[in-house]
């Protein structure tokens, strides 16, 4: 395939949610892996989960090695092909056509957002989706699986920077708010087949892939088929108009002090910004 659709977001941001929104549509694939597993997965890379640990911006030192190119290249045809197969069931249940899906669909998280040139280089036609999140709940997310709230604010400020200076840059980037997302499902998938002009799927031929975590537990889903198919009425049970408030009650007030010190104006001016629509067309929120 040489069209992409792209999800750029942070770890613990609702890109599984978006990804199985996106990937209901009868003109996309849904891979199986996600970016990391393209690349990361072998030779002298580091997990990115060490990466974000340490701050460093990995994408940056990937983009660097000659091997990137071929390596993703490959890995990426044999994820797709091993979609294909795995997916065939699925779409026959669902009365698809495999040959409607013109685009691939994977996410590319954290710091592998600087890779996003680099990505585009190897498809013909690529929409990028960035998906923002509220500092303070992805903060408590990532303390709670033991980084440091000043570390948080680091790490979200080189992401979320990367992710204006893509959407001020790119025509073919739209920004995305989780909270939509989930504050109003129904309405926000509406939206987002009309900005990717995609077509719709039927009421029944929704995709829930459930979530896994880590390289292990997803191989494993991906083997035992864990995707299935619901109705449109599934995504008005996500509905969670104020999804961040429990987490900025268990912040503490050093804990909000150290994040704002790196992130608080990147939030200010993510959360300024309004749908986005590549293009050829800018709408207006």
């Amino acid at each position: 395939m040489d069209r992409a659709i792209v999800i750029n977001s942070f770890g613990r941001g609702g890109s599984n949610i978006l990804a199985n929104m996106i990937g209901s549509s009868p003109g996309v694939l849904m891979t199986f892996d996600e970016f990391w597993q393209f690349y990361y997965n072998g030779g002298w890379n580091l997990p990115p989960k060490v990466y974000r640990r340490l701050g460093v911006r990995a994408g940056k030192l990937a983009s660097r090695s000659v091997f990137y190119a071929n390596r993703f290249q490959k890995r990426l045809e044999r994820s797709i092909q091993a979609s294909i197969a795995a997916d065939y069931q699925l779409r026959k249940e669902r009365g698809l056509d495999l040959a409607l899906a013109r685009h691939v669909l994977f996410k590319v998280t954290e710091y592998d957002i600087f890779l996003n040139s680099e990505i585009e280089k190897q498809f013909e036609e690529t929409i990028f989706v960035g998906l923002v999140r509220n500092g303070y709940g992805l903060c408590d997310s990532w303390n709670r699986r033991g980084v440091p709230a000043m570390m948080a604010g680091r790490v979200y400020s080189h992401i979320a920077g990367k992710m204006l200076q893509e959407q001020a840059a790119r025509d073919n980037y739209l920004l995305v708010r989780f909270e939509d997302m989930v504050a109003h499902p129904l309405r926000f998938l509406d939206r987002l087949y009309g900005r990717l002009a995609l077509p719709r799927p039927r009421e029944d031929a929704y995709i829930h892939k459930p979530k896994s975590y880590g390289p292990g537990q997803e191989a494993a889903a991906s083997a035992s088929r864990t995707m299935r198919i619901v109705d449109k009425s599934y995504w008005a049970s996500l509905l969670a108009e104020n999804i961040n408030a429990a987490a900025m009650e268990r912040l503490t007030s050093d804990d909000l002090k150290d994040f704002n010190t790196y992130a608080s104006g990147v939030m200010e001016s993510l959360y300024e910004v309004r749908w986005s629509s590549p293009a050829p067309e800018r709408a207006e929120g």
